[in-house]
């Protein structure tokens, strides 16, 4: 099991951290990605994935069901890349989610 990486996130809009997408990069030398939007994730693969949309690799990607998130993990997985938001801003302030262990499993 891999430590997740924390990374902020603003109206949906967020940087992968170097070391993922030198990963993706080095495994997709045409730079195209397979993505999935379930519930409470978002996946990131090189290979085809299940109910997946193909698009080309950037190191900036707006997701637009973290509009709301202001802090986003990552998890690098075998299987792929796994991102869920962690804290977003609700009319209340700050509210937390389940831990992204949670979503390794």
């Amino acid at each position: 099991m891999t430590d997740p990486t924390f990374i902020p996130c603003a109206g949906g809009l967020f940087t992968l951290p170097p070391e993922i997408l030198a990963s993706l990069t080095e495994a997709s030398p045409k730079g195209l990605i397979y993505i999935r939007q379930d519930d409470e994730t978002f996946t990131i693969s090189v290979e085809r994935i299940q109910d997946g949309r193909r698009r080309r690799l950037a190191s900036e990607m707006k997701v637009a069901m973290f509009r709301t998130a202001t802090q986003l993990a990552v998890l690098n997985l075998p299987e792929g890349i796994r991102i869920m938001a962690v804290e977003w801003r609700t009319g209340k302030g700050l509210r937390h989610t389940t831990s992204p262990y949670h979503y390794a499993g």
